[in-house]
């Protein structure tokens, strides 16, 4: 996975084993004021200009929320410009059809 034009991130409690329950790309849609109140680490009532501008971006296609939510361990929220997913042959962890 890479994220091009990384705006914010935020990643919390990384540990060995960490599972990825799944992952979550929102483009043109709402991404929900509370995560990204969470992503920039606003108090719950807080709802600063550029959290209502990066919400904005994010419905119109300018800007993409991402989350990768786990079953267990690290939780990660980004906001940024694109996501590109590419499967790499070969590399620890990916599962493959054609093999």
């Amino acid at each position: 996975m890479f994220l091009q034009n990384v705006r914010s991130f935020k990643g919390n409690n990384f540990r060995e084993g960490n599972i990825i329950l799944d992952v979550e790309i929102v483009r043109n849609a709402d991404p929900g004021i509370d995560r990204l109140r969470s992503l920039f680490d606003l108090e719950p009532t807080a709802s600063p200009a550029f959290l209502l501008i990066g919400m904005r971006q994010v419905q119109e296609g300018e800007l993409t929320f991402v989350a990768i939510n786990p079953s267990y361990g690290c939780e990660i929220s980004a906001l940024c410009e694109n996501v590109t997913i590419e499967e790499r042959a070969g590399r620890r962890g990916i599962a493959r059809s054609d093999q």
